[in-house]
């Protein structure tokens, strides 16, 4: 295991008045969990705290305060987290956060971006087009891209030697019902988009069902059409979908079955799909679109991966989470 970088956010009352508070604890090998680190702590209200870890261990969190916009602080392996800085004073309920191995940084918000580099630190705001900000990612080599859907489909913009390249339309129109829209760099620098969509079709009363999509780029051809990831046919009910270091994890249901399936796209042959382990025998409820929510995966370039789930046991009786997990090499 390596080591882990967790921010949390808490909230209580002081003579009478509500205070917000942004905390940290790191995990190391050598250590385990060190003692809890307050990072600000503001009268305004604090919303959406994300954090990235870059790999050389610097980690840099941001958060978005009422009234005052969104705010950041970097911590460095051995020290405490520096000074807080503003990052914009255009507050915003959604921001992007994400950092490559040579401890570049990029945040994004609202349809802004500002990109930190170790050694210059951040770039002015940069405007990148009005839409729904959905994904970051970073190549090897400082490279980032960003994702984000409109009324006119699925775009994607690419930073790349210090300049904005134009945005990149990867699926015109019909950006109604994408869910789960994400990027990734492999290492030779191509990059695949997939997202979740939902069908016109619904073949029960009221029950919607999604097919999962991709597109995949280089250099020399650009984007590819957008191509099913699995014929519709094969399953049943699409309930999540993550992108991780080229490879896909979702949970979905097919019929008689809830599983997860991990899929990979290999160049030159597509989509290939491998069960990673049977839920059935483990759920509970019958109601599975209300019982997972918020999945996370990550996966290390040698295909050791980690997938967490909240799930509520039942949600009619009882709608306590529970934090639900399971490794796979």
């Amino acid at each position: 295991m390596g080591n882990v970088m967790v921010v949390l956010l808490q909230t209580y009352q002081k003579n009478n008045e509500e205070y917000y508070d942004v905390w940290s604890n790191r995990y190391t090998n050598s250590i385990g969990w060190d003692t809890p680190k307050q990072i600000t702590t503001n009268r305004n209200e604090i919303s959406d705290l994300v954090v990235t870890v870059d790999g050389l261990g610097n980690a840099i969190a941001a958060w978005n305060v009422e009234t005052k916009g969104i705010q950041t602080s970097r911590y460095v392996p051995g020290g405490s987290w520096g000074t807080v800085e503003q990052l914009t004073d255009r507050g915003s309920g959604h921001i992007l956060i994400d950092s490559d191995r040579l401890g570049n940084v990029m945040v994004a918000w609202g349809g802004w971006a500002r990109y930190f580099n170790l050694g210059s630190g951040w770039t002015d705001a940069y405007l990148l087009k009005s839409g729904y900000l959905q994904d970051i990612s970073f190549n090897q080599m400082g490279d980032a891209a960003i994702a984000w859907t409109d009324s006119q489909g699925v775009w994607v913009r690419r930073y790349t030697n210090n300049t904005w390249t134009a945005p990149e339309q990867i699926k015109t129109k019909d950006a109604a019902g994408i869910q789960y829209l994400q990027i990734d760099f492999d290492l030779k620098g191509d990059m695949i988009a997939v997202w979740s969509q939902k069908e016109s079709i619904q073949y029960n009363a009221g029950e919607n069902r999604y097919n999962a999509w991709s597109s995949h780029y280089t250099e020399e051809s650009g984007w590819s059409a957008p191509q099913l990831i699995l014929e519709p046919d094969h399953y049943d009910h699409l309930y999540s979908l993550i992108l991780e270091n080229g490879t896909v994890v979702w949970i979905k249901k097919v019929p008689g079955k809830f599983a997860i399936w991990m899929t990979r796209y290999i160049v030159n042959k597509g989509w290939e799909s491998t069960l990673i382990k049977d839920l059935s025998n483990e759920i509970i409820s019958n109601d599975l679109e209300n019982r997972f929510r918020d999945c996370y995966f990550t996966m290390n370039l040698v295909g050791d991966g980690v997938l967490a789930c909240k799930m509520v046991l039942d949600y009619w009786l009882d709608d306590t989470e529970t934090i639900w997990a399971t490794l796979f090499h």
